[in-house]
């Protein structure tokens, strides 16, 4: 497997594949348009991409960690002119609705790219380690050329086959990470109307049939009230439900209790939440129900 690679999107996940592709031994190039980004790649000993479409030309291992659909069609459009003498493998851990992986796969293909769709979970925390779980979706063979590199940023690798069953599957579990965050948000709001405190409501769930990983990553957002200090930014989670909405369409199917999520994510979305953890849905439904979760001293019997 090559061991020059460009990353594209130096983000909170791309520098943490980042990290881990250099730990690994990879010489490791980074593009990104915020200054702040790559320099904080470049202080960790990857190179700065002065000239990007020079930069595409000359690597034949290009992984991309974009914020979403509209980025990632710009970005395959314009390598599309400049590694076709490359037959350069496109990694991408973006997480986009599927007809997006469709359409990126046929632009490459038709030009002698080969493209791999692969989003990710795990957060940066997980992409910082190398043990993100990752869903892959590609040509058999590609798959097996990007297995070594996967193997190095990840603990978990799912090969499903056709390219847009990844997308599905990654947007699939972040409509169930926001729902249950929805429900989580109502349950500590009525929880703490009834004098319990969001601490032991959660030392409760933990030991229940109502714990849930959701609730073991992002919980403690909900106890402390802290979301300035995103593990997941709800600005990102808004767009992956929207994400879900538009895959619901584009298979002719009805989305109930995703809809209702979604209208939940836009609403906290339009109260300037979108920079926070995206647990502070939760702040948007206290203002729904004027009214503040207690986090203060638990009372201990409802009289």
């Amino acid at each position: 497997m090559e061991r020059k690679v460009l990353v594209v999107g130096a983000g909170r996940m791309g520098f943490g594949v980042t990290q881990t592709l250099i730990r690994k031994g990879y010489q490791v190039s980074v593009s990104d348009p915020s200054h702040e980004a790559v320099s904080r790649a470049t202080h960790i000993g990857a190179e700065a991409v002065e000239d990007i479409n020079q930069s595409l030309a000359e690597h034949s291992v290009i992984i991309m960690s974009l914020p979403g659909p509209v980025q990632v069609k710009e970005m395959t459009e314009k390598m599309v002119p400049f590694n076709r003498s490359h037959q350069s493998l496109v990694i991408d851990l973006s997480t986009i609705d599927p007809q997006t992986a469709i359409d990126a796969s046929k632009r490459c293909k038709g030009n002698g790219l080969r493209y791999i769709e692969a989003p990710v979970s795990g957060g940066p925390g997980g992409a910082e380690a190398g043990t993100l779980s990752i869903i892959v979706g590609a040509e058999e063979n590609d798959y097996k050329e990007a297995e070594p590199i996967l193997n190095d940023i990840g603990k978990n690798i799912y090969y499903l086959g056709a390219i847009g069953t990844a997308s599905i599957a990654k947007i699939c579990n972040n409509i169930v990470v926001a729902t249950t965050t929805s429900i989580l948000s109502e349950a500590f709001i009525l929880a703490s109307a009834g004098g319990i405190k969001p601490a032991k409501l959660k030392e409760i769930l933990e030991n229940s049939v109502g714990g849930s990983k959701t609730l073991d990553v992002f919980g403690e957002h909900l106890v402390t009230g802290e979301y300035s200090t995103p593990t997941f930014a709800l600005g990102l989670m808004h767009k992956d439900v929207g994400l879900f909405q538009e895959a619901i369409k584009q298979y002719g199917l009805t989305s109930l209790i995703g809809s209702m999520t979604c209208q939940i994510y836009n609403g906290a979305r339009s109260h300037d939440l979108g920079s926070e953890d995206h647990t502070a849905i939760c702040k948007f439904l206290e203002e729904l129900n004027n009214t503040k979760i207690e986090r203060g001293t638990l009372i201990e019997e409802v009289n």
